[in-house]
């Protein structure tokens, strides 16, 4: 028969189960199990906006063994797809070729060696050349601009219209208050 077991978690749990027959013989018998069935935890989860491209950070509890990475939507057409799939050492990854101004979605999963899991959603707009402030977010006071390089520029030049030229600035390195 099953003995059942809930917890507490423990590397060494112990389970006792015994037996009587019709003559009033009884046995028994010891096993120790392992047992978890607290799921590792997701401490950071954070996304940088690159050219073309999203750079996922995150960060696990010391039990994480696996991680996985899905987006959407996904490649080649997909709703969704896995990006990326790791071990425990694993604490990152740029996802490429984006489309500037288009929606996703990222779920980060982790898992640990009971199957346990823990899951975390992140929302990104990907970005052009300008990576601050994000597509379609709204300005309430005056912006940091802030923009891919370009190798070997010595300044750049950014124009507002709103309408008509508001405001030219001549920086030398790519952001601007």
């Amino acid at each position: 028969s099953r003995i059942p077991y809930a917890g507490p978690d423990n590397t060494n749990a112990t389970v006792t189960g015994t037996c009587t027959d019709n003559a009033g013989n009884v046995t028994s018998i010891t096993k120790t199990l392992k047992y978890d069935a607290t799921p590792p935890k997701i401490k950071k989860f954070v996304i940088m906006a690159r050219k073309g491209a999203a750079q996922l950070q995150w960060r696990g509890s010391k039990d994480v063994k696996s991680v996985e990475l899905l987006r959407a939507p996904g490649l080649k057409g997909a709703a969704q797809s896995a990006v990326f799939k790791g071990g425990a050492l694993s604490t990152g990854f740029v996802d490429r070729g984006l489309r500037p101004g288009r929606e996703y979605r990222y779920q980060l999963t982790v898992s640990d060696d009971a199957a346990n899991k823990a899951t975390k959603p992140l929302d990104f707009v990907a970005r052009g050349a300008l990576l601050a402030p994000a597509p379609g977010g709204r300005v309430t006071k005056p912006p940091l601009l802030v923009w891919t390089s370009v190798r070997g520029a010595s300044y750049y030049n950014v124009v507002l219209v709103r309408g008509r030229r508001v405001f030219s600035a001549w920086p030398t390195h790519p952001r601007l208050k």
